[in-house]
């Protein structure tokens, strides 16, 4: 109880290479109480291990105009969900559920079946992580007759509890639908970096849209990682589709006009490139986007493990007769961006 008063802080201290984003560390469960000791160490928890990235199949977002004009359900038939019994003691399943709310207003849910959570027994065991998919391609879908016809956003809550948690808080994960005007594989957040090492190399990304469209630009997020390329050159290119593997380059910057990689000041934020002259490049329902970089280095584009595209990513070191597909599993933080009525947006800075 000594601790236990006013002004009491503590802290804690990672030493790592300064080198860039290499070197990073979780803390969880700082739990300060009177009368525990060194071997207090279990604690009665039940709790969602991972936050449910999307309630979409296959993609993580669409644009929002793509998604209103669909006429096929989009809803994932196989949504994961990853819980644990963190309790000394076999605990009660009880059945789970995830709650729509548009606007502030539930507009839906879905049941998460509780013996499905644990794993088909009718209890969590003990110190057990628990992971089930569920099907959410029927019943609610997200609504398209919202009125907003730029974008839209829907907020969920997923609960799945066990019965006499002692942090009940830990049994609920929040998430965003978000539609705006782009093609998304990626959760937002890099666990690592991807790039391909050679002069005048080309990395592609496969997208298979909703329908036919134009582009105007492509987000990137690059991770600022062991070395600092913010200097080297890369044109911003798109490929049609060749039987499954990039084809006919159909838009690549002009050589004198190339870009850079650009750090942004906060993590897993992206910047958006911009074809040359405000241009639109029209493509089919499926095609590349990627670049043809000038110098050897890697470009260390951020790579999310937690989806795994890996055949969606292809890489060629020989102007394009091979292309091969990645060696690691995960999803690029790339994304095309659709012509839209947000097209108005981007390009604006603003001076701070």
């Amino acid at each position: 109880l000594k601790y236990f008063q006013k002004g009491f802080q503590f802290r804690f201290i990672n030493y790592g290479s300064p080198a860039g984003a290499l070197d990073h560390f979780h803390i969880d469960y700082v739990n300060l109480r009177p009368f525990s000791g060194h071997q207090d160490t279990l604690f009665k928890d039940f709790a969602f291990v991972y936050p449910i990235s999307t309630l979409l199949d296959d993609y993580i977002s669409v644009p929002w105009k793509h998604y209103r004009n669909s006429t096929n359900n989009l809803m994932s038939s196989e949504v994961e969900i990853t819980v644990r019994n963190g309790s000394e003691l076999t605990e009660n399943n009880q059945q789970g559920n995830v709650q729509i709310f548009e606007g502030g207003n539930n507009v839906g849910a879905y049941n998460l079946n509780a013996t499905l959570l644990s794993g088909g027994n009718i209890n969590y065991a003990p110190r057990t992580t628990y992971t089930s998919y569920h099907d959410f391609s029927t019943g609610y879908e997200f609504n398209k007759n919202f009125p907003n016809d730029t974008l839209a956003r829907f907020d969920w809550v997923a609960n799945a509890s066990a019965q006499f948690p002692s942090f009940p808080q830990n049994d609920s994960t929040f998430g965003q639908q978000s539609f705006e005007n782009y093609y998304a594989y990626d959760d937002g957040s890099a666990e690592e970096a991807y790039g391909v090492f050679g002069t005048q190399a080309q990395l592609a990304y496969q997208f298979e849209m909703l329908e036919a469209d134009s582009l105007i630009g492509v987000k990137i997020h690059f991770v600022p990682t062991v070395d600092n390329v913010s200097n080297n050159l890369f044109l911003l290119a798109v490929w049609d589709d060749n039987n499954g593997v990039p084809g006919t380059k159909i838009y690549e910057d002009e050589f004198f006009f190339p870009k850079q990689p650009i750090y942004t000041h906060d993590r897993n934020v992206f910047h958006t490139y911009l074809f040359k002259d405000t241009m639109k490049v029209g493509v089919g329902n499926k095609f590349y986007v990627g670049w043809r970089q000038i110098d050897e280095e890697r470009l260390n584009l951020g790579f999310d493990k937690n989806h795994n595209h890996q055949d969606k990513i292809f890489w060629s070191v020989d102007g394009g007769n091979i292309w091969n597909n990645a060696n690691f599993q995960g999803a690029l933080m790339m994304r095309p961006v659709i012509t839209s009525i947000m097209d108005y947006t981007l390009g604006v800075k603003t001076n701070e």
